[in-house]
């Protein structure tokens, strides 16, 4: 795959363009073999699933323009705009399903298992062929253009997500009360928890957090980029205050008394 004359616009004005991109250190990349030379970035693993990320995360109404090009592989390529720091994103798909279809795709930070197609169009793409597309945002309203046709013209509001995923469960051996927390935010979440039908609790507890950016992968040359980690809690009463870390899961061991 290929891409050129990327340019994002707000107010008319470009806040992004190909030449900030100088080379796969300019992005996120998630999987492939990412290349930068001559205006043109390129993902020359035809097999791989890969996405490379650039831009804000506070970017809200603005156009986004590009030139694609399928090199190889069996299906297309896709366009992710709208990404958030918790991990939800729009992503506009050409040549998916066996490179049939065109469609919008909303992929939420949740545990769902439902379809992510949000308007699935027919289609195909050619392989060696530029194309030029357009995504514009504005408010909740998504137009997307290919060779300046509207192929989809949708009311998108952004999702409404919860900043904290949590659960608590009871290991019946220990008596220990588990709780498991995601936090999916680029931000600290500082809150209070209550352990409801406990007299008291130890007051040191033990977690196991996993850390990491979204965009981070472990690898032959960084096995423990993301691992899990030990710590030490102070839980001086069933009623506590505790912080979590941006991107992280935390499992948390709290020895009660329930009498």
């Amino acid at each position: 795959m290929e891409f050129t004359n990327l340019r994002v616009e707000q107010g008319g004005d470009a806040v992004f363009e190909t030449a900030l991109v100088a080379g796969p250190r300019e992005m996120n990349t998630f999987r492939g073999r990412w290349q930068v030379a001559d205006g043109v970035i390129r993902q020359t693993d035809p097999n791989a699933t890969a996405r490379a990320h650039f831009g804000d995360f506070h970017w809200r109404d603005y156009t986004l323009a590009l030139r694609a090009r399928k090199v190889s592989g069996r299906g297309g390529f896709g366009v992710v705009f709208r990404n958030s720091d918790g991990g939800s994103y729009l992503q506009w798909s050409l040549g998916g399903g066996d490179n049939l279809e065109r469609r919008v795709e909303a992929h939420l930070a949740t545990h769902s298992e439902e379809d992510t197609t949000v308007e699935r169009k027919s289609g195909s793409i050619q392989a060696n062929r530029w194309y030029d597309v357009r995504v514009e945002l504005a408010g909740s309203h998504v137009r997307c253009y290919l060779d300046g046709k509207l192929i989809h013209d949708l009311e998108l509001p952004p999702p409404n997500l919860p900043r904290l995923y949590a659960t608590a469960s009871r290991d019946e051996q220990s008596g220990e009360v588990i709780l498991k927390v995601v936090n999916p935010t680029a931000e600290e979440a500082t809150v209070d928890l209550q352990l409801d039908g406990v007299a008291a609790v130890e007051a040191r507890a033990r977690a196991v957090v996993l850390r990491g950016r979204p965009e981070d992968e472990n690898s032959l040359e960084h096995p423990d980029r993301v691992a899990p980690v030990e710590e030490e809690l102070h839980v001086p009463q069933p009623r506590f205050s505790h912080t979590f870390a941006p991107y992280s899961l935390s499992v948390v061991r709290i020895d009660v008394n329930e009498d």
